[in-house]
């Protein structure tokens, strides 16, 4: 798909998110519909009879969105929780902290309760978060959107949590990075894996221009004080392209292992009409990494137009397995590929093959996958009529 369809999607899939959060207007609650599957058996030592339910002081909020585990508190867990994309009841949205058996962490949150009301310091709009992650340190980096409800203006936002769960306002302005006034121009947040935290308390994220302005995806390095670092490539910005202006779009990206740092980007390019993935790496400074698949680039064929979605490393450093969609705009099929760390397809993976699954719907797609130790990949994603 050409980069105006593939935006649309993007926009399409945030649509359905935030649809997704609408509260019923009549009981101030999101409206559920049946499962076409028989009830899952709860594990009942998990909460209260297998469940957490998740709100403040009384008041309901939105969708669970991300859920991480604890660096540093064993078998602990944080979640974001979205708050309701509507005026008409109270927007609320926070991170919240549990352990293995469904009790809420008190020493973390708003007055003992384990969950911290959390907006990226904004009050007057809608979050959506795409992303969390603790450091070894215990701080906490958020990110994701802020839309104003006054004037529906959207921009994306980094903030910096410190262990306590208080704002760490010595990061960005107090505690909150927003990417279009630290970088000068409007940038978005492609997906999930679009911040990368180095060991250094430096962040390396993958941005996307918004729909409508020119210009290549970027990568970006923000300091640990939560400034542009002028000192990465071209003062602060890497550009992620392949042909002409326009031809690339940029996914995400995570790092290639934790102990080099490098940057693995992926997304998609077009070239004489023909729709590509790829796969690029960097050197942790922004150098391409020539020694990975053909000049630092592995280039998923155009059988199908193919849209990496995902990218995911195996614990043991050997493998990558790239999730997605495939196929043209009126009908996506999942799509799955496996490499090797050096940007080689795994020929013991469908003899090097990517594998498409067709659900039965116009849009199935892969959005996460994961490596099991057996080498079982496990993937999850969602059929959607588009309509």
């Amino acid at each position: 798909m050409d980069p105006v369809q593939q935006n649309f999607m993007h926009e399409k899939i945030l649509k359905l998110r935030k649809v997704r959060s609408q509260p019923n207007e009549e009981e101030g609650m999101s409206s559920v519909k049946a499962s076409p599957f028989p009830p899952a058996e709860y594990d009942a030592s998990f909460g209260a009879n297998g469940k957490l339910l998740l709100g403040f002081n009384g008041v309901h909020a939105g969708w669970a969105s991300n859920i991480v585990e604890c660096k540093t508190l064993k078998q602990h867990y944080l979640a974001t929780i979205e708050g309701y994309h509507t005026t008409s009841v109270p927007n609320i949205g926070g991170i919240a902290r549990f352990d293995q058996s469904g009790n809420l962490d008190t020493s973390f949150g708003n007055q003992g309760t384990g969950i911290l009301e959390f907006r990226f310091g904004q009050s007057d709009g809608y979050c959506n978060f795409t992303g969390i992650e603790e450091c070894d340190d215990g701080s906490i980096f958020v990110w994701g959107s802020y839309e104003r409800y006054a004037d529906n203006v959207l921009f994306y936002i980094i903030s910096k949590i410190a262990p306590d769960g208080t704002t760490d306002e010595s990061f960005g302005s107090n505690g909150h990075c927003r990417l279009d006034l630290i970088a000068s121009v409007p940038l978005n947040l492609p997906s999930y894996e679009c911040v990368v935290i180095n060991s250094d308390g430096s962040l390396n994220v993958a941005c996307r221009r918004p729909s409508g302005s020119s210009g290549s995806p970027l990568i970006i390095k923000i300091t640990p004080e939560g400034l542009l670092d002028k000192k990465f490539q071209k003062d602060g910005f890497l550009e992620v392209t392949f042909g002409g202006p326009g031809s690339t779009s940029l996914s995400g990206i995570i790092h290639k292992d934790s102990l080099s740092e490098g940057i693995l980007a992926y997304g998609i390019f077009i070239e004489n009409g023909k729709t590509f993935g790829f796969l690029k790496m960097f050197t942790r400074g922004g150098v391409v990494d020539s020694g990975f698949g053909t000049n630092g680039v592995a280039v998923i064929p155009s059988q199908q137009e193919i849209y990496v979605d995902s990218l995911f490393a195996s614990p043991d450093g050997k493998q990558l397995i790239a999730a997605g969609m495939g196929g043209v705009i009126s009908n996506l099929n999942s799509f799955l590929w496996k490499y090797d760390l050096k940007g080689n397809p795994d020929p013991g993976f469908n003899e090097g093959q990517p594998v498409t699954h067709d659900f039965g719907t116009r849009a199935d797609i892969w959005v996460s996958a994961m490596q099991r130790d057996d080498g079982k990949v496990i993937a999850i994603g969602s059929g959607n009529s588009l309509d």
